[in-house]
């Protein structure tokens, strides 16, 4: 049996103004490795659309005074594999 990935890129622009954080908060959080991004052709960063749950989690825990080491659990789901 054939299986077909059918994941949803987003550039990393409509992350930013889809989750409602700023780009900078996007790059913040990929480089405490709670979200993942590869980039393109164009070095344009590119993330699976399920980052936008991974912020909204990250933001909600933050919202409870959650430290970021105790939300990077989702995070665990994807990791870029190595080019």
């Amino acid at each position: 049996m054939c299986h077909i990935s059918t994941v949803h890129i987003v550039d990393e622009a409509p992350v930013a103004k889809r989750s409602g954080v700023p780009l900078s908060m996007v790059h913040f959080y990929e480089a405490k490795g709670l979200i993942g991004s590869r980039r393109n052709a164009g070095n344009h960063r590119q993330s699976p659309a399920v980052v936008l749950r991974y912020i909204a989690i990250t933001r909600a825990a933050q919202s409870v005074s959650m430290p970021l080491e105790e939300t990077d659990a989702p995070s665990e789901a994807y990791r870029p594999a190595p080019d």
